[in-house]
């Protein structure tokens, strides 16, 4: 009825922040291969709503680093939304699957304050650091 949704949301936000690293250093180039994953990573920036129509990838490394930080800060704010009022984390959120009458989808259930799920959003965090100076090395190289 649920899974390890934090540590696994972080991870994601984590996997697209190293890309945007990645891109900013040029060790990444778009292809076929990656395209369809790297505008998937991009719309997470997006509301659900608005996902989809972007069709073509940033001409320059910088742009689509830039655009996929924003779409790993998509993923943590929807952590971040999950989140107790005072930020703490349960191990699980409930799908919603009648598996557990009288929890609401969405809720947080299991195991509280795991220290994986707080590990991964700090992995997540410093990764993102890598990508700002990734990008903002690009922007002073091209001044």
């Amino acid at each position: 009825c649920a899974s390890a949704w934090f540590l696994a949301t972080h991870g994601l936000a984590d996997l697209i922040y190293a890309s945007a690293d990645a891109a900013a250093k040029g060790d990444m180039k778009a292809d076929g291969m990656n395209q369809g994953y790297l505008l998937a990573a991009m719309d997470l920036a997006l509301p659900k709503a608005k996902r989809g129509r972007c069709k073509a990838l940033p001409r320059t490394a910088k742009e689509l680093a830039e655009k996929l930080i924003a779409g790993g800060d998509g993923v943590l704010a929807r952590a971040k939304h999950h989140a107790s009022s005072d930020l703490h984390m349960s191990e699980q959120i409930y799908r919603g699957n009648n598996k557990l009458p009288g929890v609401t989808p969405g809720e947080m259930i299991g195991a509280r304050d795991l220290t994986w799920s707080y590990a991964s959003l700090l992995d997540a965090l410093a990764t993102r650091a890598d990508a700002v100076s990734a990008v903002s090395a690009v922007s002073a190289m091209s001044s």
